[in-house]
Order: C-alpha cells, then structure tokens, then sequence
C-alpha cells in the first residue's frame, strides 16, 4: 500500500511539473513579445490597425499614419456612441487643413466588434473589401499577445508586424496595477488557446494533436532532468556549464530529427575561420538558438537579459558566459555588449549573435539592431553572415514543428575594417539576400 502511495505522489508530481513548466514557457513568450521593440515599417503599402482600448492607441496610429508608415489608418471597435466630431477632437485634426476630406482619405472605422476576437473577423472583412493584405497593428504591449493570437485564427492570410504603444510603466510586474492587468490579460489568453484548442479538435486530429503535446511535454521534462542533474556543474568552472548546454543542444536537435523529422543541412563550413570571429544569423524559430550552441562547442550567444531570469537554464548560461543584452538601457548595454565580446574575443569563443533582435516570419525582415556593428568596429575580428530557412518548418512563434531538412549557409566572412555603413549594408543585404534563395528553393 505504502508504495502504490509513493507511485501515485510521483504520478501525480511529474504531471503537475510538466503542466507548471507549460504555463512557465507560454508565458515567458507572452512576456517575450510583450517586450518586443517596435521597428519601422519596410513595406510602405501597410495599412494601420489600430485596437480601440483608449485614447493613447488611436493617437499612435495617428502618429504613424502621418509618419507615412501606412497608407490608411483602421480604427477596430469603436465605441458605438462616438461620434466622427469624437475621433477628430481625439486626434486633433482640428487644426489640420481640409480635415474632413483627410479623414474621408485616409481614415476609417467600424462599431461592431466588442472584443478582440471580433477585432479581428471585422478588420478582416474591411481589408479584404479593400484589398489589403499587410498591417501595422497598434495596441497595448498586454494586449498584444492576444491579439496576435486572434489575428492569426481569424485572418490567417493577413500579414501582420505588431506596433505596441508603449507607456513608462506598463511592463513593471512590481506595480500592483500593472501586475493584475498583465496576469488578466494572460489569463484570457489560455482561455482564448484552450476554446480554439477544442473547437479545433476532431477525429482526424486528435492523434496528432496528442503525439505533439507528448513530444512537446517529453522535450521539455528532459530539459528540466537535465538543468536538474547539471547542478553541480554551477561549482565547478565555467567550461562544465558550457559543456552542458552543447550536449543538451545537440540532443535536442537529435531528438527533433527523430521524434518530429526535421532534419538540418549546412553549407559553407570552409568560410569559417580560424581564431575569434562573429557570427551574424537569420533568426526565424527557436531551432536557430539550439543549433549554434550544438555546432559550436563553446559558443557565446547573445542573449536577451529577460533569459537570465529562466530557472535553471538561466542559472546555466549565466555560468556559462553567455552574453547579456538589455535593450532597454541602450549606450550603456552597448558598452557592456562589447566589454563581454572582447572577454570572448580573447578566449576565441565564437559569438553568435542576431541583428535583427528577434524571430522574424519567412519572407520578412525586422530593423537590423546597432549591436552587430558595435561588435564588428570595437572588436576588429571578421563577421560571418549566415542564411537559413528553419522558418518553413518551425514558426516564429511557438513550438510547432514539422518535418522537413532545415538548410543553415554559412557565407564568406566580412573582414574588419569596413565604415559602419558599409558594413552594415553589406551584412543585411548579404542575409536577407541568400536567405531568400534558400526560401525560393524550397517553395
């Protein structure tokens, strides 16, 4: 009887530790693109979605539309007793010549939705009436999570580049407001993922459904024995926690290949040199990340700081050295940016970094960050460009995958001594440019 106990509490803790490391994972991405930096528009033909939610947001659309980030500005939900005299005071167009005709031009808006689901089905049917098929989406940084969620069930030929309007204190988990509107929000996120998750479900889905929550759940309880059993490694010198993240890497990409059958391929691996260089990458899925800390044994990745405050894998890449990058503090991140690169630099760890700061969908291109740069002109070691294409098999957002041979190209080395300019050319054509051929390749 004692040990049918002892089995049942096992049971029972191992299932209750893969449920809490789910929600710990979906919400440190709900925390992820909270946090996620605006970047300017490449396509001029977007249009501007702004979420009604208060005055703030209307505005920034506003803000943008005249920035000429969009050609039209799409107010979702309006308020039914606000009236078209409301939204000219609220965006003072008073003071703008011809303002009816700007607004009969180039602004419009719609009562109907009353929450963020119908958001997205009544912005879907204006932009198909009109033809449009690329947005700037403008809200809260709370709220966009869900939104992207919605828009993507909703209007999934849509394209979308998030716009977050951003308020001094709407990310500080320390403040009580913030902090109740953060976990509400994320709370009506899991119920909105758990209603699509049965309304999608049905008899030719299940088994597959099942197999990728298993393998998912199964991926993850091995990460967690793993950081577990690595411990001891925290005490020991760094190269025990950097040997620790290589071999958890490259079973990960093991197990990728076996459970889910997505292999990888690389290319140009005589363009990497000898000694300290860095390598500049595509960023289009969580495998990127996985895979350079597998290629090289000891890599040093560039990391967002928020990563620091992962339990256990956090504590790992902290002994390990990685390099931390706060974008919020700007110059001052910069400069340690390049104080932990010449540590690097002098120990000939290569350091894996992307320009782009974040996971862009295929076909697409985020603002290329000034870190790439700083690294190249303080540093004076060569520069690797690398394409890829693992966003065909893996989306950006998430941790779906699919089967398929995921191509990594490793292109010729940009060698110091470039102007920043040039430089920063050079690379951003060099990637985008390749990384389209390997996507064309393979469409």
């Amino acid at each position: 009887m004692k040990t049918k106990k002892i089995k049942s509490l096992k049971i029972k803790w191992i299932f209750i530790s893969i449920i809490s490391l789910i929600f710990i994972s979906d919400f440190l991405l709900f925390t992820s693109i909270m946090n996620n930096s605006n970047s300017v528009p490449q396509n001029i033909n977007k249009v501007i979605i702004v979420l009604t939610g208060g005055p703030n947001r209307i505005k920034e659309g506003y803000e943008l539309l005249k920035k000429d980030y969009g050609k039209k500005l799409f107010i979702s939900g309006v308020n039914p007793i606000v009236k078209k005299s409301d939204l000219i005071n609220i965006l003072n167009l008073n003071n703008t010549v011809n303002k009816i005709s700007f607004f009969e031009c180039c602004i419009f808006y719609e009562k109907k939705s009353y929450n963020t689901q119908t958001n997205a089905i009544e912005t879907m049917k204006w932009l198909n009436q009109n033809k449009y098929n690329d947005i700037l989406l403008v809200t809260s940084s709370e709220h966009m999570p869900r939104s992207l969620f919605e828009f993507k069930k909703n209007a999934p030929d849509i394209k979308v580049q998030p716009w977050i309007v951003i308020n001094d204190s709407d990310n500080n988990l320390f403040d009580y407001k913030n902090a109740k509107k953060i976990t509400i929000e994320y709370v009506k996120l899991v119920l909105t993922k758990i209603k699509y998750l049965f309304k999608g479900l049905n008899l030719m889905n299940i088994k597959k459904n099942i197999y990728s929550i298993a393998t998912t759940g199964f991926l993850i309880l091995l990460t967690l024995s793993i950081a577990t059993l690595g411990l001891p490694f925290l005490f020991l010198p760094r190269r025990y926690s950097a040997k620790l993240i290589h071999v958890w890497s490259k079973l990960m990409l093991f197990l990728f290949k076996n459970l889910n059958g997505l292999d990888w391929e690389v290319i140009g691996t005589d363009n990497i040199p000898n000694g300290s260089f860095i390598v500049a990458s595509k960023h289009q899925s969580i495998w990127d990340t996985v895979f350079f800390t597998a290629f090289f044994p000891d890599a040093a990745m560039v990391l967002k700081r928020m990563i620091i405050f992962i339990p256990l894998y956090g504590w790992h890449a902290i002994k390990a050295k990685m390099i931390w990058l706060d974008r919020g503090a700007h110059s001052k991140a910069l400069r340690k940016l390049i104080k932990q690169g010449q540590e690097c630099s002098k120990n000939e760890r290569p350091i894996i970094i992307f320009p782009e700061g974040t996971r862009s969908a295929v076909g697409e291109k985020n603002e290329y960050k000034s870190g790439v740069s700083a690294l190249y002109r303080f540093l004076e070691i060569p520069c690797i460009p690398v394409a890829l294409d693992s966003g065909l098999y893996w989306k950006e957002k998430g941790l779906k995958r699919n089967s398929g041979k995921i191509k990594v190209k490793f292109l010729p080395p940009i060698k110091p001594g470039l102007t920043r300019k040039d430089f920063e050319a050079k690379l951003e054509n060099t990637i985008e440019g390749e990384t389209n051929l390997l996507i064309k390749e393979n469409i």
